[in-house]
């Protein structure tokens, strides 16, 4: 049977497509890109323990980047939101009904869904880039285990209001008033949005006890343990 020219061209047109697809098919399927964290520390802390001296000293020793006030910057850039709204929420666990009044003022508010999706996004972005110590926040529940040192620096209730006299210059009530207030919503913190206990020692590599231990002794053993955690 003769075929015409416009014939012909379309069985030509067909049997690329098909050679095309068979190939499609068939050829080796490339595996997304892993995603690859690199070694960092976190650090948890009971109020007035020391803990943030402590990260801040560990982070100069190695010569990492040290996230404090600088993490809540990132997390504000991340969620489009300006720096002293997501300071309400940092740290803090938001109940229903401050989140109701809150939400009548819409320029003030922000979801603590928002917060915490983007705190996530920012750690997890540190964890890939590497060499950052980054204090509280839950980092330590966020970050892949097996390439985080965790860190919980803590404290007897006396020595810490004892240390919040000493270096804040607060009254004895002021003192115990004050770490009792953060210890709370810290733990009710984590407790909401990670639904972990933040004084559990199953959730970290190491507890440093600064009555114990000094700030620099403290540092010094962190240091030493992030070496033979990543380094042998």
């Amino acid at each position: 049977m003769r075929i015409g020219i416009r014939d012909f061209l379309v069985i030509k047109q067909l049997d690329q497509w098909e050679k095309k697809v068979r190939w499609e098919l068939e050829k080796p399927k490339k595996k997304p890109a892993k995603t690859i964290f690199r070694p960092i520390i976190t650090v948890a802390r009971e109020p007035g323990s020391g803990g943030k001296p402590m990260a801040r000293l560990l982070a100069k020793k190695l010569g990492f980047k040290f996230y404090d006030k600088r993490l809540v910057n990132l997390i504000a850039r991340s969620s489009r939101q300006k720096a002293k709204l997501v300071k309400v929420l940092d740290e803090r666990a938001f109940n229903i009904i401050e989140g109701v009044l809150a939400s009548f003022n819409k320029a003030s508010y922000i979801p603590p869904t928002t917060f915490i999706k983007n705190l996530w996004r920012v750690v997890l972005t540190l964890s890939q880039k590497g060499k950052v110590v980054i204090l509280g926040r839950g980092a330590n529940f966020i970050a892949p285990p097996e390439n985080t040192l965790r860190i919980r620096v803590i404290a007897p209730l006396r020595h810490r209001i004892k240390m919040a006299i000493k270096y804040e210059g607060h009254s004895l009530k002021k003192a115990e008033e004050t770490i009792r207030h953060y210890h709370f919503e810290r733990k009710d913190f984590i407790k909401r949005y990670f639904h972990k206990n933040i004084s559990n020692a199953n959730y970290y590599d190491l507890v440093i006890n600064t009555r114990i231990l000094t700030i620099k002794d403290g540092a010094c053993i962190a240091e030493e343990a992030f070496k033979q955690k990543f380094t042998h």
